[in-house]
């Protein structure tokens, strides 16, 4: 498959970025790109901003959650120091990619999304899920 096909319009460090999300993390993602596009709808009926539902994606999606996790580890570093440093290990809040996905490809890095990862991941990508379940995943053990 063309690069192109598989990422649309994202570019390959946010989805290395992407693959390289706990269960959790990614659940974190979808849930904020939920509450984005419920929130451009909203500004979208009262203003004419349709920049907002545009750019929408990936890379933006990545750079929010970074923001909103920084402002989070703030209002914990204080209270509990220990969960502000167990923020800090999880890769949502990292915006450099680990050297495990750092120099995959296109190809390698569909190939890594799990089965039950996948139909999520691909959500966001706007992928259609009959396509999806006709690949076969294949795991890399870490």
């Amino acid at each position: 498959m063309k690069k192109d096909v598989m990422l649309g319009n994202e570019r390959i460090e946010d989805v290395r970025w992407l693959c390289s999300l706990s269960n959790s993390e990614l659940d974190l993602v979808i849930s904020l790109k939920k509450m984005a596009t419920q929130r451009n709808s909203v500004i979208l009926k009262k203003t004419s901003h349709k920049f907002l539902s545009k750019n929408l994606n990936l890379k933006m999606l990545r750079d929010l959650t970074f923001v909103i996790m920084q402002v989070v580890k703030e209002r914990l570093d204080g209270v509990t120091p220990v969960v502000a440093s167990g923020i800090d290990r999880s890769n949502v809040i990292k915006h450099e990619i680990s050297d495990e996905f750092r120099d995959m490809g296109v190809e390698e890095l569909m190939a890594y999304i799990l089965p039950d990862k996948k139909k999520r991941i691909s959500k966001l990508f706007g992928i259609d899920d009959t396509v999806t379940k006709k690949k076969k995943s294949i795991t890399i053990d870490c």
